[in-house]
């Protein structure tokens, strides 16, 4: 089944302005995902989509969804690396949005017509087939077709939007760009909110250095007590102080 077959002009920049304008009012993170997958929903009409992040080792976390009342929630759910395969993040990278329109698709060799011709390299094409396992597990979840964008930040891969349907579904060409378009905007209101979060963290690590200090000032102790909001800011997992006669870890 196709979805968003017959948009007409007015009704595609209708959606676009829908999308672009609601997410501009998110104060947060929270409130950007959870309009986020109302809108994705409202426009797609997919049973269930959900935002999947990444780990620095690539296992995966369900963070938040929006589903039909008769599907299983997977809410806070966590996935090993091996779910999505390395090579399936690097297309995922290169390519904004995949899909399977379904699962009891036959897949189809493409044949060289010689034998001495280089692999065709089909990263970008939209007719690539996936992996026959891949289908068997959408078949074991009871999903036909699944589609998914893929949330880049800074250039690497943080998550993505994914999309599940019980019945086969093919998102029209112009919904699809539509959907691409959206992405960016998604990525820059996203990157927007972590800036201000991390605004947060150092103002609040400004006024915590103030009320240690006032109460020590030794710096062996004033590290110990903001090595965790350190961690935060930073994204680090160590912190190492070096003075004139100690180094403190």
């Amino acid at each position: 089944m196709a979805c968003g077959a017959r948009l007409s002009d007015a009704e595609s920049l209708r959606i676009t302005t829908l999308l672009t304008g609601r997410i501009q009012t998110c104060a947060d993170r929270e409130s950007l995902f959870d309009l986020t997958l109302d809108l994705m929903r409202h426009v797609t009409e997919y049973d269930r989509v959900s935002i999947y992040k990444f780990d620095q080792d690539f296992n995966g976390e369900v963070l938040a969804e929006r589903r039909t009342s008769s599907i299983e929630s997977i809410l806070g759910l966590r996935f090993p690396h091996w779910d999505i395969p390395s090579l399936a993040r690097d297309i995922m990278k290169v390519l904004p949005l995949r899909l399977i329109e379904s699962a009891d698709q036959e897949q189809v060799p493409l044949l060289a017509a010689s034998a001495d011709l280089a692999p065709l390299n089909m990263t970008r094409g939209a007719l690539r087939g996936v992996s026959g396992i891949h289908l068997q597990y959408l078949r074991s979840a009871e999903f036909t077709s699944t589609m998914t964008l893929s949330i880049v930040l800074q250039d690497q891969l943080w998550g993505m939007i994914s999309f599940h349907h019980r019945q086969p579904r093919r998102p029209s060409p112009r919904l699809r760009e539509i959907l691409k378009g959206f992405l960016p905007i998604f990525c820059t209101k996203f990157l927007a909110l972590q800036q201000v979060e991390m605004l947060e963290r150092v103002r609040s690590m400004d006024a915590a250095v103030l009320e240690t200090s006032k109460k020590n000032a030794r710096i062996d102790t004033m590290l110990l007590t903001l090595v965790q909001p350190l961690f935060a800011i930073m994204q680090a997992r160590g912190v190492v102080a070096v003075g004139e006669a100690d180094i403190i870890q």
